[in-house]
């Protein structure tokens, strides 16, 4: 109930559903052919799910059931700490979707070792405003992998770009096929993508940022299998995606400092409305050279930088099992140290959902609502001339106040 204006559930019931996208022949470089030294083609299953505006239905429950994992650092071993457990939505599992209207896509890219539902408090809460939102499992640790992060990461790093490209056209194909699911709801022209951690890295690339040959996180790729996604490459608009219209990061890896993935040249090639959003405290993304520089160097129409202050990578709460505060490293990875969880998510949810209504829908409402009249919200000060009282929120462009608007008092710290 403490959550700002913008958080809170929209008009319609949620619906959620699980997808497969096949990739054909996509190279695998943990799988060389002893003859041709060469990356062995398979296909690449992707399962998604996806959340969508749904009709009421009294005789169903809320019966959304998320299968949740956590990929485990063998330096430091958690014996106890399961590697799968099951939280539950407030989706409706398979409900109908509403029918003769058709919405928003928003692709939802989750970070290193994440799956479909790390970013489900942002799916289901969009989705419930009138949003399709897809959310792939990119699949950075398979089962029969071996448990070499040396070996893992790269992998991820060399398919995320590849994996929203990939995803998106076949999106775009699906909106366009009158009896898929996508082709009964989804409007392809409108067309969004909220990326966390390193699928921030990814997306940066297909909003038009080319990577750096020579910088030091291109040589943790081996045998050059990045330089097709580098700048200049002959392929290299292979990874481009124009149709994009808006973008969210979420503590995004790749430009920081030792990683330098990015020039300042080739982020001031996104140019399409950003949101960035990090803790300014990110030891892992490096907030001042990574996050914040993302913000600084794009050339993005409409651009927006939301910081949250002492707080680190930790950006995308999720329900963990009681066994993750058994370890210190489970709890460094799964909560933040100064931020609530509940909280992150609610703030959250509120500038995504205002962001996304201005720059897809030109809501004017939401785009003051998500643009305060002073840069630290501690320096924000209550209107004189407006109640006060809990549940009471912040208006926007009050003559007599800078709160930030869409908060209630109190609630805007940080």
């Amino acid at each position: 109930m403490d959550a700002p204006q913008l958080a809170y559930w929209g008009d319609f019931p949620v619906g959620v559903r699980q997808l497969e996208f096949v990739d054909a022949n996509r190279p695998d470089y943990l799988d060389i052919d002893p003859e041709t030294g060469a990356p062995v083609n398979k296909d690449r299953l992707i399962d998604a799910l996806i959340w969508y505006p749904a009709i009421e239905d009294d005789q169903r429950a809320s019966d959304a059931v998320y299968t949740r994992r956590f990929v485990q650092d063998p330096a430091w071993p958690m014996p106890d700490f399961p590697t799968e457990w099951q939280t539950s939505g407030a989706a409706i599992t398979d409900a109908q979707p509403i029918a003769g209207t058709k919405f928003p896509v928003v692709l939802l890219i989750h970070g290193w070792g994440g799956n479909e539902v790390s970013l489900a408090y942002l799916g289901e809460n969009l989705a419930s405003k009138g949003y399709i939102a897809i959310s792939p499992d990119l699949r950075d640790v398979e089962p029969d992998d071996p448990q070499v992060f040396e070996l893992l990461f790269p992998r991820a790093m060399l398919n995320r770009a590849q994996d929203i490209r990939f995803i998106a056209d076949e999106i775009e194909t699906k909106a366009y096929e009158p009896d898929a699911l996508l082709g009964a709801i989804a409007n392809p022209d409108s067309f969004a993508i909220i990326a966390n951690s390193l699928g921030g890295l990814g997306a940066v690339r297909v909003a038009g940022a080319g990577y750096q040959a020579a910088s030091p996180g291109a040589g943790w790729v081996p045998g050059n299998l990045l330089g097709g996604q580098t700048e200049g490459a002959e392929n290299s608009s292979e990874f481009l995606l124009p149709e994009l219209d808006a973008l969210v990061l979420i503590a995004p890896w790749g430009a920081q400092d030792g990683v330098s993935l990015f020039s300042d040249e080739a982020l001031s090639r996104v140019d399409v409305p950003l949101m960035v959003i990090s803790g300014d405290q990110d030891s892992i993304a490096g907030y001042e050279t990574g996050p914040r520089r993302i913000y600084r160097q794009s050339r993005s129409p409409e651009k927006y930088l939301l910081a949250f202050q002492n707080a680190g990578h930790a950006m995308t709460p999720g329900v963990f099992p009681p066994e993750a505060d058994d370890y210190a490293y489970g709890a460094n990875a799964t909560r933040d140290p100064v931020w609530r969880s509940e909280a992150i998510a609610m703030v959250q949810q509120h500038f995504v959902s205002g962001f996304l209504d201005a720059v897809i829908r030109n809501d004017q409402d939401a785009r003051r609502l998500i643009q305060p009249g002073v840069s630290l919200s501690n320096d924000g000060i209550w209107p004189d001339s407006q109640d006060n009282k809990p549940g009471t929120f912040a208006e926007a462009g009050a003559a007599d106040a800078s709160y930030w608007p869409g908060f209630q008092r109190g609630r805007a710290r940080g």
